[in-house]
């Protein structure tokens, strides 16, 4: 305090003009400095520093780093000047930029120096690397272990240290190039996922290789996994196999559940459930969550011989209560069907919005059909509609179909044929019959769309193709009206003997106009063999006795596909065991009347009644009143056959 005092007395006698002859001082450089003359202050405290003055060599670094933001190594040079002077907040910061440096010894020294002079950073950098200081000392000498421990420090952000994937990958790199397999495994994650370094799945296998190499297990589980998947190496699923085991039989939790999946799958190895139950039950016994949910699916599909829903419902809640999506899922689902444990739909929302919060997509929707239904919540279309689409929306079909439903009929969302069409859509082009046979009406209809036959066309066969009674019924007719294909009456008659086989009363009426115009063939032999294809080989569909009458669908010289409209059987029989241009002889009836109206009902007091009769949405009405009416019925939605009917309404 004196010399600092005697110097300020100096610098303000020498600035009144009162001392004559003054030299330059430190406080001068800080005038000019603060007059906006840096480099008046760095000319004055260059010439001062030469002279021994600490605080102008101090003063050079400062402003080098402050103002400028740029130092050089003369700036570094004087900073250690006055450190070795004494100087504390230099010896810290010499200290610190030395110590970054990775001069951890001599970077430490200095930082000690100022911390017993009590300069309060250096202080607190003494405490806060208190735990890792040895650590930083023997990486600095090359030591392997203490590399690696850095790069997990600062991987994790542990030991006092800020997390940084740089630093982290730096220190793993070091470790790794002296053979350390932990080391090189954690740098072959970094690689792979781009985690402070450049992502490469070929350098992420190259040192995943050499940690397995040296039989480190999480070496050998990430090397399977990219054989497995085929990230940077051709997949292999034999190799993976191999790897897998080595690192499960030494307890490595991860390996033994994928060991298990692979047997399950059969995938390098032939599928045995035994053994992946075995593989998995080890990985569950670790507690390891999607162990225990890979338990829970072999017990309760069977995948090991055996389906126990109990078992199931217990392993599903060991990975659930460890916060594990899927599990959770499961067992909401398996409380909404009361399998394995008792029903409780209370429990079922439970677990199945835990899961569904984590974006499971099964459980959303599964939640959607709770608060559908009123079941363990209260009945809410518009949660319900809220669920089925985050599921919908992650490409689950059932969801998008119920979610299309939601904005078609205007339950849960506002009606929106147009957006519905949208959502069926995308559930239709993954597969979703009922979805097609929807978009199928929509656009025969012109609802949401412009009417379109083609595209009508193409939905009604998708859905037909998988058996859907009503899309086999209203292909029937496209094929029979023409409409979006050539008008053929044996695919129309087809398609309706699909349909009407499955009990739909509409196609049962409807093919009787395509039969009229097709050939009637009969048998000419004892027995016939209606078979599944054109083989001799082939399933037998149903025998024919001789003179049965069949109806021809087309032929060749070998053989014709028929129809039997005793029970709408489908099938072939060879060409030359019928008979064929057999008249239709009609049967003997009443003269048939063309009136399409249906009769008149009898009258009762007080109410009006009436008779309709309806072919595909075309109706005629009789009142008993004798008044006649012809309209069009409306297609409604039935939710309990989940499909569109007709309806003709009340009289």
């Amino acid at each position: 305090m004196e010399i600092i005092s005697k110097r300020l007395l100096l610098a303000t006698l020498c600035s009144l003009s009162l001392l004559t002859g003054c030299a330059s001082t430190y406080e001068d450089g800080l005038s000019a400095l603060q007059e906006g003359e840096p480099a008046k202050a760095q000319e004055i405290w260059l010439a001062l520093a030469e002279e021994g003055d600490v605080d102008a060599m101090y003063g050079i670094y400062d402003l080098a780093s402050s103002r400028y933001n740029r130092v050089s190594e003369s700036d570094i040079e004087w900073l250690k000047k006055a450190a070795d002077a004494g100087m504390a907040k230099a010896q810290y910061q010499y200290g610190l930029i030395t110590f970054n440096d990775k001069h951890f010894a001599k970077g430490h020294q200095y930082i000690k120096q100022a911390a017993a002079q009590g300069q309060p950073e250096a202080a607190k950098f003494i405490e806060r690397y208190k735990p890792t200081i040895k650590t930083f000392l023997l990486a600095e000498k090359g030591n392997r272990i203490a590399e690696y421990n850095l790069g997990v420090y600062y991987d994790n952000g542990i030991e006092g240290l800020d997390k940084d994937n740089k630093e982290a990958a730096s220190w793993y790199l070091k470790a790794a190039n002296q053979n350390h397999p932990s080391a090189q495994n954690n740098l072959g994650i970094m690689y792979e996922n781009g985690i402070g370094v450049k992502q490469s799945n070929s350098e992420a296998f190259k040192w995943y290789q050499k940690a397995a190499k040296q039989g480190a297990a999480s070496g050998q589980f990430n090397l399977a996994d990219m054989y497995e998947s085929g990230r940077g190496v051709k997949r292999d699923y034999v190799q993976a196999k191999s790897l897998y085991e080595q690192a499960a039989v030494q307890g490595l939790a991860g390996a033994q559940n994928q060991l298990g999946n692979l047997y399950r799958d059969g995938k390098g190895v032939k599928k045995d459930g035994k053994k992946a139950l075995e593989w998995h039950i080890k990985a569950a016994n670790q507690n390891l969550a999607v162990g225990q949910y890979n338990v829970g699916l072999s017990y309760y599909f069977g995948y090991a011989g055996t389906v126990d829903k109990k078992a199931a419902a217990h392993w599903f809640k060991e990975a659930a209560l460890q916060g594990y999506a899927s599990a959770q899922g499961n067992l909401g689902i398996l409380y909404s069907n009361g399998e394995g444990v008792e029903l409780n739909y209370q429990q079922a929302v439970k677990w199945l919005t835990k899961a569904a919060d984590q974006g499971n997509r099964n459980a959303q929707y599964a939640l959607g059909n709770r608060y559908y239904n009123g079941e363990g919540v209260d009945k809410s279309f518009s949660t319900a509609a809220k669920w089925y689409g985050k599921a919908a929306k992650q490409g689950d079909a059932d969801a998008q179909f119920k979610y299309a439903n939601s904005f078609a009929f205007g339950k849960g969302n506002t009606k929106s044929e147009r957006t519905a069409l949208t959502w069926y859509k995308k559930a239709a082009e993954q597969g979703h019959t009922t979805s097609q046979y929807n978009l199928g009406v929509m656009y025969n209809n012109g609802e949401g769309a412009t009417k379109d036959y083609d595209a009508a066309f193409n939905w009604y066969s998708k859905a037909a193709k998988s058996d859907h009674a009503s899309a086999q019924n209203n292909l029937g007719l496209l094929y029979k009206k023409g409409q979006g294909v050539k008008k053929n009456y044996a695919w129309a008659a087809y398609w309706f003997a699909k349909s009407a086989k499955q009990g739909n009363k509409l196609a049962k009426s409807n093919i009787n106009d395509a039969l009229a115009k097709l050939n009637k063939l009969k048998t000419n032999a004892p027995t016939v063999n209606i078979l599944s294809a054109t083989s001799a080989s082939s399933d037998v569909v149903k025998k024919l006795s001789k003179g049965t009458y069949v109806y021809s669908l087309g032929s060749n010289d070998t053989w014709t596909e028929v129809l039997d409209i005793n029970n709408y059987a489908l099938g072939y029989i060879k060409s030359d065991q019928l008979v064929k241009n057999v008249p239709v002889k009609p049967k003997k009836t009443a003269r048939v009347s063309n009136d399409p109206y249906p009769a008149k009902p009898r009258a009762k007091s007080g109410f009006v009644t009436c008779n309709t009769k309806c072919t595909n949405g075309n109706c005629y009405r009789t009142y008993s009143d004798g008044r006649k009416v012809h309209f069009q019925a409306q297609q409604k939605w039935n939710a309990f056959t989940s499909q569109f009917e007709w309806d003709s309404g009340g009289c």
